[in-house]
């Protein structure tokens, strides 16, 4: 991910979204039930801190 330039970068096409990746990787991947999964084991915190849009989005959200 740092080699793409973090990780709001890696979503480049439709075809490359991180969880086409993730499938590509892991075939037993499922998106709707492993990706929250792994949001509530990395955390909010975590995710603010790497990716500056969530966090702008999410602080949008929470003043809104």
């Amino acid at each position: 991910m740092r080699s793409a330039g973090g990780a709001e970068l890696v979503n480049d096409t439709p075809s490359n979204a991180p969880s086409k990746r993730l499938s590509r990787y892991r075939s037993d991947y499922i998106k709707v039930s492993d990706g929250p999964l792994a949001i509530a084991e990395l955390g909010l915190p975590a995710l603010r801190k790497e990716c500056p849009h969530l966090d702008s989005w999410l602080t949008k959200l929470e003043v809104d």
